[in-house]
């Protein structure tokens, strides 16, 4: 199993241990439902939720665990993985482009097609792009540069602690906070934020695409970029 078949694995596990636990304790408050309002069904529900959270709080350290080991691992992998430098010819393409007063992306797209194969030449391609200003350009195609694997995998970080802190799965209503806005009561950044980790992923090549930006034709060059 690569690196990113773990951390596929991870999210499912999470997403299906939130299912299981939710599911158990609301056929438990749905037994209760016949003294509802009572001071007992008050006490019993309190100690219901208590039991939630403690389960949920339990699997979250788990998971949360299973992430650290997980992205250690590519961060480890990433490092180590062989340098390779450019050829005189790509050198000499990346010097053009840098002495070209006017570079578009579909200049960098074009060039970027020859050095697929070299990571260290893509992250060159995607300096230029910002220093020209050419925003959100991506070097890679079937290859990834150094820069976007450093980037993919702290974007997998990030969603891993917001994935990590959803109570509920495929149900908003249950996890929405809000906000007293200029127009009313808003969604907090953080219902946002939920809302949009809180998906089912469909295999482990959508998964590195929602939660890593790792597009589908890149995804076995990453694969091979951050792990054993």
């Amino acid at each position: 199993m690569n690196n990113l078949e773990w951390y596929y694995h991870i999210v499912q596990k999470y997403r299906e241990g939130l299912t299981r636990i939710n599911t158990k304790f609301d056929e438990k408050i749905k037994a209760k439902a016949g003294y509802k309002g009572s001071a007992q069904y008050e006490k019993d529900i309190a100690a219901i939720e208590k039991g939630r959270m403690g389960e949920i709080a339990a699997l979250r350290a788990d998971c949360g665990s299973d992430f650290d080991r997980c992205l250690a691992s590519m961060s480890k992998n990433a490092k180590n993985r062989p340098a390779v430098a450019p050829t005189e010819e790509q050198l000499r393409l990346i010097q053009l482009l840098k002495l070209k007063k006017r570079v578009t992306r579909e200049d960098l797209e074009h060039v970027a097609n020859s050095m697929q194969e070299c990571g260290l030449a893509l992250s060159i391609l995607e300096e230029i792009a910002r220093e020209k200003e050419i925003l959100g350009f991506h070097a890679g195609n079937k290859g990834v540069s150094d820069q976007f694997v450093t980037d993919a995998i702290r974007s997998f970080a990030n969603n891993a602690r917001t994935i990590l802190s959803l109570d509920y799965c495929g149900d908003n209503g249950r996890q929405l906070d809000r906000c007293e806005g200029a127009f009313g009561a808003m969604p907090t950044m953080r219902s946002i934020e939920k809302f949009r980790v809180d998906v089912e992923p469909q295999g482990p090549i959508d998964c590195a695409g929602r939660f890593g930006g790792v597009p589908e034709t890149a995804y076995k060059a990453f694969v091979e970029a951050v792990s054993d």
